[in-house]
This record gives structure tokens, sequence and C-alpha cells, in this order.
């Protein structure tokens, strides 16, 4: 499970690389002892009493395991395959899975047309250099970036996006924003966002490399605003 939706991540970090090098360090990301050792057993122990792909890890067990949901009413489960995941079901239908000890989050809609596919990703990290904090929100089109060492900003268009020239954005009927490159700062982030987290659509324009004509693109915002406000639930945690 854990790795159906890694590689979603995986796919998206590479392509966005042109933005900074370092956004997140993937390679060593590993769950605290506890957990590893909470696996081991339950993988271990009557592995044949059950065909359940999962065991639900009690909640007066959190604390000797290490384990910090990030909601008081989720569940955490220990899949069959090792991850440890918390999940919660939000009032319209938006899913969360929390992979414990990796940071990486996926939120899905139960109610589309295909449940399993992921509308928002959330990924944070720790530099082990400089300890800087790193979060981030993604879908294929937008890509929101807070760091500790370096201004928040929102990205439009992906990896074939034209850095060089205009880009359009606007939620709903209110009124577009405009930048000179595919980067959107404060102080107009800080409208941009609030105008996200209670929005329906979002309509992009932006040129593609190496294409004269514009591009438009449109997305949901559902599950936008859980998405934003478990990253910041999840970021002043980051040690």
């Amino acid at each position: 499970m854990f790795l159906k939706f890694f590689s979603f991540s995986l796919f998206f970090y590479s392509v966005s690389s042109f933005v900074f090098a370092d956004l997140v360090d993937l390679k060593n990301t590993n769950a605290p002892d506890s957990l590893e050792l909470l696996s081991k057993e339950v993988l271990t122990a009557n592995a044949d009493e059950s065909n359940n792909p999962y065991s639900i890890v009690p909640i007066d067990e959190y604390k000797q395991l290490n384990i910090q949901p990030l909601y008081r009413d989720s569940i955490v489960k220990l899949y069959k395959d090792g991850s440890i995941v918390e999940e919660k079901s939000f009032f319209n239908d938006i899913y969360m899975n929390h992979f414990i000890g990796s940071n990486f989050i996926v939120f899905l809609d139960l109610n589309s047309d295909d449940p399993t596919e992921v509308k928002w990703k959330v990924l944070c990290s720790v530099d082990k250099i400089t300890d800087a904090k790193k979060c981030s929100i993604n879908n294929s089109n937008i890509f929101y970036s807070k760091r500790s060492d370096q201004p928040s900003f929102l990205m439009i268009g992906g990896e074939n996006a034209d850095l060089l020239r205009p880009t359009y954005l606007r939620i709903d009927k209110n009124k577009p924003f405009k930048v000179n490159n595919l980067v959107f700062k404060r102080p107009v982030l800080d409208n941009i966002l609030k105008e996200m987290t209670s929005g329906k659509m979002i309509y992009l324009r932006y040129h593609k490399k190496y294409k004269e004509d514009s591009y438009d693109d449109e997305a949901s915002l559902k599950g936008f605003s859980i998405a934003y406000n478990t990253l910041n639930i999840l970021y002043p945690k980051l040690k």
C-alpha cells in the first residue's frame, strides 16, 4: 500500500527539481525503532489466523510506541506489508492516509469516480544538514511549498511549463491573479491560499515550453483545505 502512494510522490519531486534541488530527502526516511518492533511482532505473530490486511493499534499503546497521530479521532492501522498508517475520514468524503514515520500523507475522494486516485499529496521533511523544515502540497499541476529557510510559494504547470512567460490563476469567479513566471509569492500568495481553502475550482493559464499558444487547465479544490490544514498541523511537529 505504501509503495503505491509513494511512487506518486517520487515522480512529482523528480520533475519539480528545477525549482530547488534539495526539496526533500526521502532515501533515509525510517520509522522510529519502536514502530519497527511493533511491525515485526504483529507480522510474525499468528500470521495464519486472519485474512485481515491490517490490525488496529490500541490508543493506549500510542505513547509507548512513540506514535503521534495528527488527529485525535483518527485510527492507526498496522498493515501486513509493514506500513503503519494513520487514517481519517472527513465530512466531505475526503479520506486521509498518513504514513507514520515518513511524514507522507495522501488524500483520496471516496465519492469520486476513482476513489483510489490520489487528489492531494503532502510531504514534509527536515534537512539533515541545516535542520530546515520543508513541507509541500501538490497534485499534477499545482505545487505549494512551505519552508523554514525560504519564502513560501505556489507554482503551477509542472515540468513542461515555461518559467519565463506570464501565468494566470483564478479561483471560482474571483479576480484572476497574474505573475510573470510560474511562481506566486507573498503578499499575493496569502490571498490565493485564502481563496483556495474556501473555493471549489481553480483555473490555470500558462505556457508550455516551446509552445506559442497558452495552455488552459482546471482542477477541483475539494480536499485542498484539509490538506493545507493537515500540513500546518504537521509542520510544527517536525524535528
